[in-house]
């Protein structure tokens, strides 16, 4: 029988070691108005932007902990050292924000555009259009779509998450679980059908396999057993696309495949260039910004790689589901990998691994309604 004493209590220490400190918030500029202004510019001279400085206590108490941890015994306790070497390797990464050691770390957890995914991203580049910009008038503004967001959230019943609508932020919708938030850029705005998508895809994948992976004995799978992000992000589009089979959510991953790839061996200008021969500088700005996030300057090759994730996340969740249905459910679970399947099926035939009801999937049906059960405005019917 599998002991998780030993594992548990490890993966306590570790979250009390980073609890105060959210190492994704010092990986993205404070001074974001300035950058897109330089980017949009054309500059080639170096682009310096602002961060949080990544408390220089964390780094140490995590140094610490995996000196401790390397003489620990017991069952699965390699997770936790896993884990404690990716959060540390992040940290010290964010610290001395150098090409080397942002890229060294992305190599490391995430992995390189390898010609399989760059060749998956030129074909979709290059067998669909981008989208027209909707109706200025139609879109749904982040304050309503918090509210939306937080009725979703009581319909399935998940309780102690808050939605948190926040200026310092890259992306426009994300999820924390360490802070049990679902979190919206104050300037985003949404159709109603990318709002549909969205909250499939952020709070029926990601908040519900946190929260079921809170429920399960092994504790690590609340918040993410290591590598298990791109089965996560993959899982969360596969979900989504079948609520917003929007072509366009499949380019832009394709297009951060790209600056992934263009951003290893040049700047910012040159992620730039290499896509504006696809979309406009406006939309290709955040794109870029997103595979240059972390470095000192931005003008110099380096990568933090976590965008080749996405699309190569949707490609294998996709192939595996297709081949294997039924593993849909230890899926949903926890945060857990494609790697880790075997493991969830040998904690589930020993009782420490229980399956989640089907709520994602309850989820989905309503998403498609004209008016689902947690719009009782209307709001996504009104939305273009």
């Amino acid at each position: 029988m599998t002991d998780l004493t030993a594992v548990n209590r490890w993966t306590a220490r570790l979250w009390a070691v980073t609890a105060d400190v959210d190492l994704s918030a010092h990986q993205t500029p404070t001074d974001m108005a300035r950058i897109r202004e330089q980017a949009l510019s054309g500059t080639t001279g170096p682009i310096v932007p602002d961060y949080l400085p990544v408390p220089a206590e964390v780094r140490d108490r995590l140094a610490a902990l995996e000196a401790e941890l390397a003489e620990a015994e017991g069952d699965l306790i390699d997770l936790v050292r896993d884990s404690l070497a990716a959060t540390l390797g992040f940290a010290r990464a964010l610290s001395l924000r150098t090409p080397e050691a942002v890229t060294d770390h992305g190599r490391r957890e995430h992995g390189v555009p390898d010609p399989d995914l760059l060749d998956a991203a030129s074909a979709l580049l290059g067998s669909t259009a981008a989208a027209a910009d909707p109706d200025p008038s139609t879109l749904i503004p982040a304050a309503r779509a918090a509210g939306l967001v937080e009725a979703a959230l009581a319909g399935l019943g998940v309780q102690g998450w808050t939605v948190d609508v926040r200026a310092h932020m890259s992306a426009r919708l994300s999820v924390s679980a360490q802070a049990r938030q679902v979190r919206i850029h104050a300037d985003a705005a949404f159709t109603g059908t990318q709002l549909r998508g969205l909250v499939v895809h952020e709070v029926g994948t990601h908040v519900l396999r946190a929260g079921e992976g809170a429920r399960q004995p092994l504790d690590l799978l609340a918040r993410g057993l290591p590598g298990y992000l791109g089965t996560e992000e993959g899982l969360a589009t596969h979900h989504e696309l079948q609520v917003a089979p929007a072509a366009d959510r499949q380019r832009t991953f394709a297009l951060r495949v790209v600056a992934a790839d263009v951003a290893l061996t040049g700047g910012l200008a040159d992620v730039m260039d290499r896509l504006t021969a696809h979309v406009p500088p406006a939309t290709a700005f955040p794109i870029a910004l997103r595979a240059k996030r972390g470095l000192a300057d931005l003008s110099q090759p380096g990568s933090p790689l976590k965008d080749v994730v996405y699309l190569r996340g949707l490609r294998d969740v996709g192939a595996h589901l297709a081949a294997h249905p039924d593993d849909h459910g230890l899926l949903m679970a926890g945060k857990l990998g494609l790697p880790h399947l075997s493991m969830a099926r040998s904690l589930a035939a020993e009782g420490l691994l229980a399956l989640p009801a089907p709520r994602v999937a309850d989820l989905i049906e309503q998403a498609r309604e004209p008016r689902p059960p947690w719009d009782p405005d209307g709001l996504l019917a009104d939305a273009g």
